[in-house]
């Protein structure tokens, strides 16, 4: 069966990857942002957060998540007035794979609907990046555009062209939770070769951004260690709404990602 999904769910909480998850760095083995988006979903289908609204999303990416089927075990550690901290752990088999931390607060206001903000830039405004993989991958439905990559573009935007898991509409903050993991490869790629992976992925928000498109503002880190901390401002049409940053370590081998 084709689907355009990122994952079919085969069971309550069981999932089976589709190459449309797949990353840049082996056809078997997952993006990273897939495992955060997923972990978010499940999290909102199970918790029910519609009162709360996300500050922070950590996701410790604890081994590279492979196209094999999944689980997702979610629960509520903290449950105050003031805060509520609620985890999910992917599996696959009995190994964990990633574990994400959601910091939710008590939703102040209603949130009005994001109107353009007249002094920023669009999509539109940039060129298409096409990324070339050897295999099947995520890129097939992430859209980019941010020019050509291996000339260190600075800004971007980014959305999703597909549902997370067949079937079950996504939410803006699922969406971002997959979407902001491009950060970590954008600021890491020089020349078209990523030598950095990421080892884990923070959303820090003020609110949640709104619509299909995820801005990211690049901040490029110094690759002469081993260790890199990439980070990005995100945002919407109207405007910056948090940051994503993650710990990138140097891969046992490099990958060319082809980009125009």
């Amino acid at each position: 069966m084709t689907t355009n999904a990122l994952l079919t769910r085969t069971d309550g909480s069981s999932f089976e990857p589709t190459t449309n998850a797949v990353g840049p760095w082996d056809g078997g083995l997952l993006f990273g942002g897939v495992p955060a988006g997923l972990a978010v979903q499940e999290v909102e289908r199970q918790v029910g957060i519609s009162d709360w609204q996300a500050a922070r999303i950590t996701t410790d990416l604890v081994r590279p998540a492979p196209k094999a089927p999944l689980t997702v075990d979610v629960d509520v550690v903290r449950e105050g007035s003031r805060a509520v901290v609620a985890t999910a752990s992917i599996l696959a088999g009995p190994k964990l794979v990633s574990q994400t931390s959601l910091l939710l607060i008590p939703r102040q206001t209603t949130e009005e609907p994001a109107t353009p903000a007249a002094d920023l830039d669009a999509p539109a405004d940039h060129a298409r990046t096409t990324i070339h993989t050897p295999h099947p991958s995520i890129f097939q439905v992430l859209e980019i555009r941010a020019g050509d990559i291996r000339d260190d573009s600075e800004r971007g935007w980014a959305r999703l062209n597909a549902a997370i898991v067949e079937g079950e509409p996504a939410s803006d903050l699922a969406r971002a939770a997959v979407v902001a993991d491009l950060a970590a490869g954008m600021t890491n790629t020089r020349g078209g070769i990523v030598e950095f992976i990421n080892a884990d992925v923070s959303l820090f928000l003020e609110r949640v951004p709104t619509g299909d498109w995820l801005s990211l503002d690049l901040n490029r880190p110094d690759l002469e260690s081993g260790i890199a901390v990439a980070s990005a401002s995100i945002g919407d049409a109207a405007g910056p709404t948090g940051q994503a940053v993650m710990t990138s370590v140097r891969a046992a081998q490099a990958v060319a990602v082809g980009a125009s």
